[in-house]
């Protein structure tokens, strides 16, 4: 584990980030599903909608894989294996870990 880094705040932030996410994801899974406003009556409108689904759809998509990366950094915090790269097994850079948290790989090995 990377001693550098202070695991109660990076525990924080990833919570934080995971409860922000879910939020959002909850948001969008709303709007598709069109819970608070039908699709329009207005044709060009509804075609419009259509298209932003596609867009919402990415949206919630981006965020149910951030949150499963945030899932794996809470799950390497519990097991001591956080700050570990999963590919050469070297402590990944603490302003890595402070810029993305759930981060598996080092910068050498990222790139």
């Amino acid at each position: 584990m990377s001693t550098n880094v202070n695991i109660a705040h990076v525990r924080e932030r990833l919570e934080q980030r995971r409860t922000e996410l879910l939020s959002r994801s909850r948001r969008v899974e709303r709007d598709l599903h069109r819970v608070e406003a039908p699709l329009s009556a207005d044709s060009s409108e509804r075609a419009m909608e259509i298209r932003n689904d596609a867009t919402l759809a990415a949206i919630g998509r981006a965020a149910d894989t951030e949150i499963a990366e945030i899932d794996a950094a809470l799950q390497r915090l519990e097991e001591g294996e956080y700050g570990i790269c999963k590919s050469c097994g070297r402590s990944i850079e603490v302003r890595r870990l402070l810029a993305l948290p759930q981060s598996v790989r080092c910068a050498s090995c990222w790139g």
